[in-house]
């Protein structure tokens, strides 16, 4: 991956931010989809994911790669973190749409 993305001391955080967004895309269909992974759980994912966005250089990432990842774990993400903007995002469901006939 190629997008230049770096964090505050300049290391590159492209392998990192993508291997943490594609076990929590994983863990967020577990919770959501096959209901493998209860609420408890889920939490910590959640407060891992809340940290993440905070951060300038994830954000940053996630406007130029969230549009590879299910439509209906990019809606989550848009939905629940609006600062992030989705450049070149794929087309999402509609709000409400039923995550487990995806």
């Amino acid at each position: 991956m190629q997008s230049g993305c770096q964090d505050p001391l300049g290391v590159k955080v492209d392998i990192m931010a993508a291997n943490f967004f594609n076990a929590l895309e994983q863990a967020w269909l577990h919770h959501t989809k096959y209901k493998y992974m209860d609420g408890q759980d889920w939490a910590s994912w959640k407060y891992l994911l809340d940290d993440y966005m905070g951060k300038p250089y994830t954000r940053q990432w996630w406007a130029s790669y969230g549009h590879t990842y299910s439509g209906v774990f990019a809606q989550y993400i848009k939905l629940n973190y609006k600062e992030v903007v989705l450049d070149n995002a794929a087309e999402f469901p509609p709000p409400g749409t039923d995550v487990s006939s995806v």
